[in-house]
């Protein structure tokens, strides 16, 4: 975690701020939130994922300080994202309304959670926090663009063509009989 968080900031057109309440546990997606009862999927406010204007500013009374770590990570496959687990470590966090959130996680998913005017990203960074106090969650979703984005493979597409075969082996040269 060596880059700054004003690195961040200047590498992402948009970031999205949430504030959530305790006892998120496991997350499915297949009822797309529906069925989330820790989460704010079936709310009219502090829906998410939402859709932000290109250019969505911080809100009110957020601001940041994270720090420069040395401590061994581990990346770990969550299934809908890469996660490192930050929690303890001393990486800072932010305030949000006057109140601390510990930084806890981050999190890069594969295209974009949240819509940007209307349209996905490459990918996201979401950086969850913790309320050192009630345990309420802040989360930062970092939008991050591709200039040249991987084109996943279609299903029951044919394999695109490798290299062409080159001559076939035959006999060392040397010496006729």
């Amino acid at each position: 975690l060596g880059a700054s968080a004003a690195s961040l900031r200047r590498g992402a057109a948009s970031v999205a701020t949430r504030v959530a309440g305790e006892g998120f546990g496991a997350i499915s997606f297949a009822m797309h939130g529906i069925d989330w009862q820790g989460g704010y999927c079936f709310h009219k406010e502090n829906q998410s994922p939402i859709d932000l204007p290109a250019e969505a500013a911080p809100g009110p009374g957020f601001k940041y300080k994270y720090v420069p770590g040395k401590a061994p990570l581990e990346l770990k496959n969550e299934g809908n994202g890469l996660a490192l687990d930050l929690a303890g470590l001393g990486f800072g966090g932010a305030t949000y309304k006057g109140d601390w959130y510990e930084l806890m996680s981050i999190t890069a998913k594969s295209q974009s959670e949240h819509t940007f005017a209307g349209t996905y990203k490459t990918s996201e960074l979401h950086m969850v926090h913790k309320h050192t106090l009630s345990g309420k969650l802040l989360i930062v979703a970092l939008p991050l663009d591709c200039a040249n984005p991987p084109t996943p493979p279609v299903p029951g597409a044919a394999p695109a063509p490798g290299p062409a075969p080159g001559p076939a082996p035959g006999p060392a040269p040397g010496p006729s009989p």
